[in-house]
């Protein structure tokens, strides 16, 4: 069964400090080297499980009457906030103040750049320009064409770059369903770190959902419930690389955490093999089974192309 963030920086503190119950600044520490290991282990593979599928919301004009305290916005009525308006603007309609989003923290509450408290009551608009913020942790996109929704009749959209998406929104951006894509990077900020955006012409006429394939860079883990990605095995050497860490600050060379990472390693990269199955996994029969799997055997190996 695999570990939560909780379960596994405990496991690294008592490596670290002989102790379950961390204090403070321990468990800061215990977490930032557990998320240490959890970045090498997903850069040491092109892993199954960072090519995620993912829907992504396009947005027609949303409107809402908003309830602010300073730089938080909350409309529970409508639920209009998705998370592909971070970065665009939220206008009050009566002083025309437009508000920059900075994040989305569900559907009827977003937080915006500047105190918008003297807004307070006012009803808002928010305006699609044809771009859309792309999830957090986007790398890249992975296939050609995106997909419309099923049964929405509607044909795919087809890649081209932004030079040429510029280039159409100089004729018009207005119509009714988006035919071309492109994706450029958002102006870098400290505090959010590099997000992507998808732009598109035209720009849809009325709410959509399209489908993408995308290469993702996962966060560093935060909250005590949440999981790494990838399936058991890939969590337990998460576990691995962050004793190995704790053994790096510890000695210059590598022991026996180093040692089990390196085991860690080769499990994941077997569970990975097995999740990109074409077909179903052959069960074979006692008497046919094939010999057991040993690391000493130096044909064996996985790879992960």
């Amino acid at each position: 069964m695999a570990y939560p963030f909780s379960e596994i920086y405990t496991d690294v503190a008592e490596e670290r400090y002989t102790t379950r119950t961390p204090d403070a600044g321990q468990k800061t520490e215990s977490k930032r080297l557990t998320n240490l290991g959890y970045r090498e282990l997903t850069g040491q593979a092109d892993w199954h499980c960072l090519h995620p599928s993912a829907t992504l919301a396009l947005w027609a004009t949303v409107t809402g009457t908003a309830s602010i305290s300073t730089v938080t916005i909350t409309d529970s009525t409508n639920k209009p906030f998705l998370p592909s308006m971070v970065g665009h603007a939220i206008v009050m309609d009566t002083s025309e103040t437009s508000y920059t989003i900075s994040s989305v923290t569900s559907s009827s509450v977003v937080v915006v750049t500047a105190d918008a408290s003297t807004d307070d009551g006012d009803t808002f608009t928010i305006t699609p320009d044809g771009n859309y913020t792309l999830p957090a942790g986007y790398a890249y996109m992975e296939s050609g064409p995106i997909f419309n929704a099923p049964n929405s009749a509607i044909g795919n959209i087809h890649q081209v770059s932004p030079g040429d998406i510029l280039q159409a929104r100089a004729g018009s951006t207005s119509g009714t369903y988006a035919l071309r894509w492109a994706t450029r990077p958002l102006a870098f900020t400290t505090t959010q770190g590099q997000l992507w955006e998808l732009m598109l012409h035209p720009t849809p006429g009325s709410a959509l959902t399209v489908s993408i394939q995308y290469r993702l860079n996962p966060a560093d883990m935060t909250a005590d419930a949440e999981y790494p990605v990838g399936g058991n095995a890939f969590n337990l050497a998460v576990r691995a690389y962050g004793m190995r860490a704790v053994e790096r600050t510890k000695q210059q060379k590598g022991g026996m955490r180093a040692q089990e990472a390196q085991e860690a390693f080769q499990s994941a990269l077997v569970e990975d093999h097995q999740e990109r199955a074409s077909g179903p996994i052959k069960i074979y029969a006692s008497y046919e089974c094939p010999p057991p799997y040993s690391r000493r055997s130096s044909h064996l190996g996985v790879s992960v192309d």
